[in-house]
């Protein structure tokens, strides 16, 4: 198991926001822990999810369709930045991009990614 230890994810205007998983957990080596704990179970979660979008996209689009969006699935979420703001108890994520001067959700980042968002939470967007 690997994970990113990171003190502070984002320094947003001042407030520093921290890694989502520290809200519930006091340190990597506590959340690597309840990581292998509960291994089997999220090995079954990740894999029925994995299992609904390919079968959802191959019932719009086929199999090379299916093929195609999982792997846009995985490049959409795997940009994400989930962020915990404990001065406001909040939730935030973030784009970050790869090759950029360290801006995040930026319009040409976020744009190609919204019909993924719409499809995967559209309640996000009411």
């Amino acid at each position: 198991m690997l994970t990113l230890d990171q003190t502070v994810s984002m320094d947003y205007y001042g407030s520093k926001l921290y890694p989502f998983w520290q809200r519930n957990f006091d340190s990597a080596t506590e959340l690597i822990s309840s990581v292998f704990e509960g291994y089997e179970s999220l090995v079954a979660l990740t894999s029925k999810f994995d299992k609904d979008l390919y079968d959802d996209l191959s019932s719009v689009g086929g199999s090379k369709y299916a093929d195609l969006l999982s792997l846009v699935y995985r490049q959409v979420t795997g940009s994400l930045e989930k962020t915990y703001n404990p001065d406001v108890d909040e939730t935030w994520v973030f784009m970050k991009e790869i090759s950029s001067d360290g801006d995040v959700s930026t319009v040409d980042v976020v744009y190609p990614a919204i019909p993924m968002f719409l499809y995967l939470a559209p309640e996000t967007f009411r």
